[in-house]
Formats: C-alpha cells, structure tokens, sequence
C-alpha cells in the first residue's frame, strides 16, 4: 500500500489548500446548478460522514445518499449502481 501512498505524495499540497477553504468552498457550493448527488459511506468514520452533510445541505436541490457498510474506498459495483439509480440509467 504504502508505494500507492507514496505516488499520490504530490497530490497532498492540493489537497491541503482545498480543505483549508472549507467554509469558503461551502458558500461557493450554494451556487451549483447541477444534478448533484452526494455520498457517504456508512462504514467510514464519523467526523467524514458528519462532514459531508454540511455539503449536501449547501447545494441546492441535492441529494444525499449513504451507501451502507461501504468506507472511502467504495466497492466499484456499489458506486456504479448508486450512480446509474441518481442519473435515471
């Protein structure tokens, strides 16, 4: 796992600026337009499927959807399904 780790290091500084805009991004997100589905993962931790909520809430006309027994790294099958059930596939 950790050489996986290893080849998203660049990636961290990105991520680290967008999370430290977090209210900010929440105020932006009331101006989304689109179809937006947003989802949890019933097995993750609860700090990120708290965190999630404040999204959904913000964005108008979403929807929230938590996929049971599912963490961060959701299985493929579960997504594609919760996907194809949102886009009316």
């Amino acid at each position: 796992m950790w050489p996986g780790l290893q080849g998203l290091a660049h990636t961290l500084s990105y991520d680290l600026l967008s999370t430290a805009r977090g209210p900010s991004r929440l105020e932006q997100a009331s101006s989304v337009r689109s179809a937006t589905l947003v989802m949890s993962g019933g097995a993750s931790p609860p700090w990120m499927r708290e965190a999630i909520r404040p999204l959904a809430t913000a964005i108008p006309d979403a929807r929230h959807r938590t996929l049971e027994e599912q963490a961060h790294a959701v299985d493929l099958e579960t997504l594609a399904r919760s996907l194809e059930e949102f886009f009316g596939g």
